[in-house]
């Protein structure tokens, strides 16, 4: 088949688009004549043929044309999708940013949040410490008033010995960890020097200097590969850096003005805390007021029922004389508790002794080994150094009778001999060699294990000693226990004694009280004909008392309402004074903040415009250099790809130098063994002279032929040699071609122009398509303008949520600002209290009191307890009296009358009455005003 019919048949493509003369001028229109012509096809069945193939070329250039148009519309699709991915990152990134942004500030808030619950579960505890505090101080305060001369007389020297002894361990033990670690400083320094020897040793008889080579032509590139991608990359980061230093920097401008306003928020808050504590005083001074109102009336109570106190006070010493004794068995307790701690200290003291001493005993033991294995490790490189210099002397000697072996040829057996001996003896030398090497590992393996053994042994016996010593310190303290618990036994079978002693006081007691019963049941019987006859009296009595509690309690009443309303008025007067001063004050703040934040906002709304101008420049940087970017990669591939086809050429470059360097190693190693056995050859070979003979006329021979092979070569590469073969080609062998064959091959050569004509017309007619698209493209570029308008929206409704934001973060920040104003007072409170606490433990370790009023505080606390105290028993005792008057008749608030008197005696007890009662005129009842006075007649004598 000729060019024509294979470019034809490959190319299709390249033949006009249903043209009639391409299809004419067509291979297959040719033969299809041609066959037509000799009569092989009939003429039908030719145009058959020749529809046939008019369609088939029709199909085919359809189907190129819609390969065209699918290629074109791919692209458009392909840039539609990556504008709407470009659109959608942008999207994407902008929502991240917002989401990033609420974040942050709900992080912010629950921080807050924390810190605030943090600060008031603070107070709370503080509340709670100070609680525990008084009622550790009402507490203790009764056991230091007692104990305070005997603890200070018995314990001051005990604590200051202690503490001596405690500062002088601390140092010892101080020091003993400055002396260990330079010890283990100095072991891991040596020991490292002993690596660095050991791996100096090795590598330097297992460095292989091919191996870095390979390596070294592997990464001789990569530098500036590697060079140029950081500088693409650092262009396009310096970039970014640029337009995020400048988000950074009106970043901190907003916090800088939001720390502001926050401040002088914090200077109105700390005077209102001011005022408001000015409040509590007046509060406070007005309560203290009413208390010293009341302590007064409780006096006046007091002073009314000293009887009564003074029939308790026995009691009362009773109940004083065991809180004394308890007291005193408590301090016994604590003194044991004490002197068994000391003795405790004093046993850890020892045990810390003892283990300083084992480990000063340990010391020198280690430093000799460390000597010697200094010395040894000396003497191994001593041995190595020298085993390197004798190699080096029989390397030298080595090449000194290798190059003496080449330049004397005529002694060669006896130079062999010496340099197989040498050869053996360099073997020998380095089988030593690695022989001593092994040893040298082997004895430091030993080494290494008995190490570990005489560790282990040593750690075994510290631990023996220290459980040795623990089981004697648990039987020391089993027996301490043991004596405590007999003391304690010898206490409770003394308050065994004590309690039956009282015991047997309370049964005679009883028995008096019995008696007592007896003979008050027998004024009973007597006394209750009088209180039938008084029963009367005592209901209208009792009548005339319910109405006049009804006047009194309906006045009660009425009082206390109008004391109500009254103080209910006057709390609203002051509240509302206070609000009318709060809101004037609020008024002035707020006008102020008004003006601030109004000032503020113009400020922000400028801001905001520069950020939005700013914004848009860096979206349309980031856009530019996205595209850099997207060109970059597309420049970055290719020099991949162009890079890992140079990396494979290098690969394979050095696979083969690998395999030419392995082919020269066995090509040596063969010309060893030829060496060698041309050695055994001679050896073997006993007339050495004739074949030295014959070698010699070989050798000449051999020149000859070499001589005579070179100028046969050369002979044969001159053309001008008669002995060169030849031959002339006369006038009748060659011949020119005719005019037709001429003519044929210019015919086929217009063909082969037409064929590229055609071609260039279809080249052309694709950059017509080509311009049509980018046309296309164009007008769709400017119809993409238009979508600005929705972008502008957009981001008008993007600012207009930043705004939101903006508020709803400037609510947050007063929000706040309020907070931290209360968690700062709070922390104030919490530090007062808490350099209270410290100052009043300071001056308890001075044995002062721990504040300056805490006598008088405490003075206070006593009163108010014994006032409750005789209040409780005032009230048990008018339970007892009214169970004792009232248990068989009805309950009277008529004044009792009179049973019993204080005689003049010791004891002071009261004594009953009996038959001989005083006299007790009744008052005036309501029946009495009827009865008229008694008009006395004179006597008539």
């Amino acid at each position: 088949m000729s060019e024509a019919e294979e470019n034809s048949e490959e190319n299709p493509e390249e033949t006009d688009e249903g043209g009639e003369t391409s299809l004419k001028n067509s291979v297959a229109f040719h033969v299809l004549d041609e066959l037509a012509r000799d009569g092989e096809i009939p003429m039908q069945q030719m145009e058959i043929l020749k529809d046939r193939y008019g369609r088939q070329h029709e199909c085919v250039l359809q189907i190129y044309e819609n390969e065209k148009k699918f290629l074109s519309t791919a692209k458009e699709l392909n840039t539609k999708l990556m504008a709407e991915k470009i659109k959608m990152e942008k999207a994407l990134l902008e929502a991240e940013d917002n989401q990033n942004q609420v974040n942050a500030r709900r992080v912010k808030i629950r921080e807050l949040d924390k810190q605030l619950e943090a600060a008031l579960d603070d107070e709370a505890t503080y509340d709670l410490k100070a609680q525990e505090l008084e009622a550790q101080h009402r507490e203790l305060v009764e056991q230091i008033a007692a104990k305070k001369a005997a603890e200070q007389a018995a314990f001051r020297p005990l604590v200051e010995n202690m503490e001596s002894t405690l500062h002088l361990q601390k140092e010892e033990i101080a020091q003993l960890n400055i002396t260990k670690k330079e010890k283990e400083a100095q072991k891991d320094a040596d020991l490292e020097r002993v690596a660095q020897l050991r791996d100096d040793l090795e590598t330097t008889h297992v460095i292989n200097m091919e191996q870095h080579e390979r390596e070294l032509n592997k990464i001789k590139n990569e530098p500036g590969r590697v060079k140029k991608q950081v500088e693409k990359f650092e262009t396009v980061l310096k970039s970014m850096k640029a337009a995020d230093d400048i988000v950074q920097e009106d970043l901190k401008k907003t916090d800088a003005r939001t720390e502001e306003l926050i401040k002088k928020r914090k200077k109105v808050e700390d005077q209102r805390s001011k005022a408001t504590l000015r409040v509590q005083l007046m509060k406070d001074s007005v309560v203290s007021v009413n208390d010293e109102y009341s302590e007064i009336q409780r006096k006046l109570e007091r002073l009314r029922n000293t009887s009564a106190d003074l029939l308790a006070k026995k009691v009362g010493i009773d109940m004083e004389t065991r809180i004394v004794s308890e007291d005193i068995r408590h301090g016994l307790d604590e003194k044991t508790k004490k002197e068994q701690q000391l003795e405790r200290q004093k046993r850890d003291y020892r045990r810390k002794e003892m283990a300083v001493k084992e480990l000063r005993h340990q010391i020198p033991p280690l430093i000799a080994r460390k000597k010697e294995l200094d010395e040894e490790i000396q003497l191994k490189t001593e041995d190595n150094k020298k085993q390197i210099l004798l190699l080096d002397e029989i390397q030298n000697e080595v090449d000194v009778f290798i190059g003496a072996f080449l330049k004397q040829e005529s002694v060669e057996k006896e130079k062999k001999e010496e340099l197989s001996s040498l050869h053996q003896g360099l073997q020998d030398l380095r089988q030593d060699l690695a022989n001593l090497k092994r040893q040298n590992s082997d004895w430091g393996k030993h080494l290494r294990f008995v190490e570990q053994a005489h560790g282990k042994l040593v750690r075994d016996l510290q631990n023996a000693t220290v459980l040795s010593k623990e089981v004697w310190d648990n039987v020391q303290m089993k027996q301490l226990e043991e004596f405590d618990l007999r003391k304690k036994l010898a206490e409770v079978t003394e308050r065994q004694k004590e309690f039956c002693a009282a015991y047997e006081v309370v049964k005679n007691e009883r028995n008096k009280y019995v008696a007592l019963i007896q003979a008050a049941s027998q004024k009973l019987s007597e006394m209750r004909e009088r209180f039938k006859v008084l029963g009367n009296e005592i209901e209208i009595l009792r009548l005339e008392s319910a109405g006049k509690d009804k006047t009194i309690t309906e006045t009660q009443q009425q009082t206390k309402k109008q004391r109500a309303v009254r103080d209910a008025y006057r709390l609203e007067l002051t509240r509302i004074l206070h609000k009318i001063n709060q809101a004037n004050e609020n008024v002035e703040l707020y006008v102020l903040e008004i003006d601030q934040l109004n000032a503020l906002i113009n400020t922000l709304e400028r801001e905001i415009t520069v950020a939005k101008q700013k914004f848009e420049d860096a979206v349309c940087q980031r856009n530019q250099t996205g595209i850099q970017l997207i060109d970059r990669n597309d420049e970055l591939c290719i020099l991949w790809e162009k890079s890992n086809v140079q990396e494979l050429l290098l690969k394979k470059g050095e696979m083969a130098i690998q395999q030419k360097m392995e082919n020269l190693r066995s090509c040596r190693i063969d010309l060893a063994a030829l060496n060698r056995r041309m050695v055994s050859m001679n050896r073997s070979i006993q007339d050495t002279a004739q074949y030295t003979e014959k070698v010699l006329i070989l050798k000449d021979q051999l020149r000859g032929v070499k001589r005579q092979s070179d100028a046969l070569s050369a002979e044969l590469e001159n053309p001008s040699s008669k002995v060169r073969k030849w031959r002339f080609l006369g006038e009748g062998q060659v011949t020119d071609p005719d005019k037709d064959t001429l003519m044929a091959k210019r015919q086929w050569l217009e063909e082969r122009l037409n064929a590229k004509e055609e071609q260039l017309l279809e080249k052309e007619l694709i950059v017509e398509e080509v311009t049509a698209l980018s046309e296309k493209l164009r007008v769709q570029a400017i119809d993409g303008r238009q979508a600005t308008l929705k972008m502008s929206q957009r981001v008008n409704a993007f600012q207009a949520k930043m705004k939101e934001v903006t508020r709803q973060m400037m609510a947050t920040v007063s929000e706040l600002s309020m907070y931290q104003a209360t968690s700062m007072k709070l922390s104030e409170e919490a530090n007062l209290l808490r350099d209270a606490a410290a100052e009043a433990r300071a001056r308890l370790r001075e044995n002062q009191p721990p504040t300056a009023t805490a006598e008088e505080e405490l003075q206070k606390l006593v009163q108010l307890e014994a006032q409750r105290a005789a209040d409780q028993e005032r009230a048990k005792a008018r339970m007892q009296e009214e169970v004792i008057l009232h248990s068989n008749v009805t309950r009277t608030t008529a004044e009792p009358r009179v049973n019993a008197y204080i005689p003049e005696g010791a004891y002071g007890l009261p004594k009953a009455y009996g038959k001989h009662t005083p006299f007790m005129p009744q008052a005036g009842g309501a029946t009495m005003r009827h009865i008229r006075n008694p008009n006395p007649k004179p006597v008539e004598i």
